[in-house]
């Protein structure tokens, strides 16, 4: 708990909050945030509890001084998130869901996985916006993401991370049919197909990016779950009783595909490997 600082020689009551609950568990107890349960639709507040812990900071102001044994008190511990907060956030309902499909075993799985781990739980306050590189942030092995195929420059290629756009255009999804304001979005280059035509997002470090506002009068909470061969994203709030309708045009502007020759290291010298390429189309989606 020492911490060597240019004033000098500091030790911290919170390092020692831990070491403190191990030596003394006989009368502490430990306190509780207030957290959200989902039960089908609905979001259930579990309330907050307050704790009892050895004062920390009276035992290292003590230890900073000459005298010895330190002596210190239980004190009453409140959690930061309380009760009473998680009321005021106004997070009953879920507004709106989204489910997309995976195959499982993938390595692109294991990103979605970590990022839908890091984005679980989100609260996002009225009027406020959240930018999915900023919650996220730069996907790394430190981090937990492997390398997984990703599209770049209209091309299939490995980078560590590949894949977690699936979760940006699952969330996209579920903001579009929460009502939230959709502020800055981008297709993939190439149309995949287990996504809805014309609603769907990529993200990348550190662009593009996914950016909504929630405009709502209440604050919202994301929540994320991964099955076996499925990312579902929903969002919980208060109704207001918004509802969202959505219809998407017939595919129209239809273009052909480029030729494109491009060098492989896994084709012999010489060899020519040739591909269909698709016809792009342009959508309209009215909400």
């Amino acid at each position: 708990a020492m911490h060597f600082t240019p004033e000098g020689l500091r030790i911290s009551g919170a390092d020692l909050r831990k070491p403190l609950l191990a030596a003394y568990p006989n009368g502490s107890v430990v306190p509780s945030p207030a957290r959200f349960d989902i039960r089908g639709t609905r979001a259930i507040l579990v309330p907050s509890k307050d704790g009892r812990l050895v004062d920390g900071k009276r035992v290292a102001d003590g230890l900073m001084g000459e005298d010895r044994p330190v002596e210190s008190d239980f004190i009453d511990v409140n959690p930061v998130f309380t009760t009473e907060k998680a009321q005021k956030l106004g997070i009953k309902e879920e507004v709106g869901s989204f489910t997309t499909p995976y195959s499982p075993g993938e390595p692109r799985v294991t990103n979605i996985r970590r990022a839908s781990e890091i984005l679980n739980g989100t609260i996002i306050p009225p009027g406020g916006t959240l930018s999915l590189n900023a919650v996220l942030g730069r996907r790394t092995e430190d981090r937990g993401f492997v390398p997984a195929p990703m599209l770049a420059d209209g091309l299939h290629v490995d980078a560590v991370g590949g894949g977690v756009s699936q979760v940006a255009t699952t969330l996209f999804n579920a903001a579009f049919f929460s009502g939230f304001t959709l502020d800055e979005h981008s297709a993939h280059q190439l149309y995949i197909d287990r996504y809805p035509e014309g609603r769907e997002a990529t993200i990348s470090w550190p662009t593009p990016d996914l950016k909504v506002t929630n405009n709502w009068d209440a604050s919202a909470l994301v929540r994320v779950w991964n099955g076996s061969d499925s990312i579902t994203v929903a969002i919980y709030s208060t109704s207001f009783d918004r509802k969202v309708e959505t219809e998407t045009s017939d595919r129209y502007a239809f273009t052909e595909p480029a030729e494109r020759r491009v060098t492989d290291p896994g084709v012999t010298e010489g060899e020519v490997v040739s591909s269909e390429g698709a016809q792009g189309f342009s959508v309209r989606v009215t909400r």
